[in-house]
């Protein structure tokens, strides 16, 4: 009987095939050895590759990779760039041994590029403020500076804004003018007025650039108008010996008798000026002229009155008063006549009253030599004279012409009745008759007096026996004031 071999399970890791006196182990693939009892190490030829691990297993192995590779031999490399796209913003992945590195695009970075970059963080801006952008930035420049990094400095000079020739500096934001002489202002656009502090005297300033000039008066000139032309010394324009007057911007000419015009170049009548005066006749010939006076007066023009009184006409100390042709004699008192010649009778005119005898003593003078009881320089005075019953005393009085008349008298009688004055003057016919009627009535003085168709009446009693009358414009009174509204003129 053929023992089985097999039935002992010899082959560990194959099939047993029985054989006479003995087996025959068919080893699973990966093992060797007459019973399959070694496994055959598969990582004895080094399959893993990239400095991988190898894990050796039946009939197999396995390969534990190092990072970033990958397969059964770890030969491949892993794409991270593929596998993970870690790169953003279309940044270029590279990949490497289990890493990559991302190019980022401009304006980002980071190992993803994720991050953006901060373009301001170096200041990049010279004269604005800076301002971040995706991919750059953007200067905000202060006034006055352009450019992509406001490092221009602005021309304002460049608009030429100096004007009338001032020169422009530029600066920061900003400009001056460096104005020519004669100018002012921001931008040189005010002439100064140099006319301020001039005084053209007899003229007018007119303002230029950085000067002036003195337009003058007509009749003056000098830079500051200050001399006055002297037109009869600059043109001499008066002819024929004429006399020339200087006046402001012109002249006048005084010409020689027997000529005219502005200038003295015309032959003229000289009567025709009128030389002649007082009524003299003027004859001339050749430029020439005379006066024929009339009679009364002389000189060359008959100018002169002939004084009359030279010769003395007038006589007795008398006043001479020259007239045209003539004169005229004040006398003095006493003397009358064309020259005072005549001595004046000054008793003709019989200034002495009540029989006075009048004689003249001195010429213009009279001497009256009164009768008895009459005193007087006229006579008019009566005194002493009795009167019986029955009687009157008949005086003659001088003529007034006074605003007011004063009669004054003085009686004694034992009667308290009687007249003591009466008087009535002579009327022509249709006139009324003038009475004065001064009597005694009960002792009392009454006196009556009628102009005319008017009638004054007022009776009044006297301490005395003397009357004083006043006869006047605005009535008669007593030597006491009562007076009566009836107005006459004695």
């Amino acid at each position: 009987m053929d023992i089985q071999e097999c039935d002992s399970s010899p082959c560990i890791h194959g099939n047993c095939v029985d054989k006479v006196a003995g087996y025959t182990c068919f080893c699973f693939d990966g093992f060797k050895g007459d019973n399959c009892q070694i496994d055959i190490d598969e990582c004895a030829s080094s399959p893993c590759s990239e400095g991988s691990t190898c894990i050796d297993g039946p009939n197999r192995f396995t390969c534990s990779c190092a990072k970033g590779f990958s397969g059964i031999d770890c030969s491949e490399d892993i794409d991270e760039c593929s596998l993970y796209q870690p790169c953003k913003h279309g940044a270029t992945c590279i990949n490497e041994v289990n890493n990559y590195t991302c190019l980022c695009a401009a304006a980002y970075e980071g190992r993803n590029c994720t991050d953006d970059i901060d373009d301001c963080m170096s200041q990049p801006c010279v004269s604005g403020t800076c301002v971040d952008q995706l991919s750059g930035f953007l200067c905000d420049c202060q006034p006055g500076w352009t450019g992509r990094v406001c490092d221009t400095n602005i021309d304002e000079c460049v608009s030429s804004p100096c004007l009338n020739g001032g020169t422009c500096v530029d600066g920061p934001n900003l400009f001056t003018c460096s104005c020519l002489e004669g100018f002012t202002g921001t931008l040189c656009e005010t002439n100064i007025d140099d006319c301020v502090a001039v005084d053209c005297h007899n003229g007018k300033c007119v303002d230029s650039v950085n000067n002036y000039t003195c337009s003058c008066d007509p009749g003056y000139e000098g830079s500051h108008c200050e001399n006055e032309v002297d037109e009869c010394l600059r043109f001499k324009p008066c002819k024929n010996n004429g006399t020339c007057v200087d006046l402001v911007d012109a002249y006048t000419c005084n010409c020689s008798l027997g000529y005219g015009g502005s200038n003295c170049e015309l032959v003229v009548n000289p009567c025709l000026q009128k030389p002649c005066r007082n009524g003299a006749r003027c004859e001339h010939s050749r430029g020439e002229y005379q006066c024929l006076c009339l009679e009364g007066w002389t000189g060359s023009q008959c100018e002169v009155d002939i004084n009359e009184c030279s010769s003395q006409p007038c006589h007795h100390l008398s006043t001479c008063v020259d007239l045209v042709y003539s004169y005229r004699c004040l006398c003095a008192a006493g003397y009358t006549g064309a020259q005072c010649d005549i001595d004046i009778n000054e008793c003709l005119s019989n200034p002495c009253y009540n029989n006075g005898t009048c004689t003249e003593p001195f010429p213009g003078e009279y001497q009256c030599e009164c009768p008895l009881e009459i005193s007087g320089s006229t006579c008019d005075l009566v005194q002493g004279v009795h009167i019986h019953a029955g009687g009157h005393l008949e005086l003659s009085y001088p003529h007034s012409t006074a605003d007011v008349t004063t009669i004054a008298f003085s009686y004694e009688t034992f009667s308290t009745n009687g007249v003591l004055l009466w008087t009535s003057s002579q009327v022509e016919r249709g006139e009324h008759p003038h009475l004065l009627l001064v009597e005694l009535v009960e002792g009392s003085i009454r006196v009556v007096m009628e102009t005319g168709s008017e009638k004054a009446e007022l009776t009044q009693r006297l301490a005395g026996k003397t009357v004083q009358l006043h006869i006047g414009n605005d009535g008669i009174a007593l030597s006491q004031p009562l007076v009566c509204s009836l107005k006459t003129v004695w």
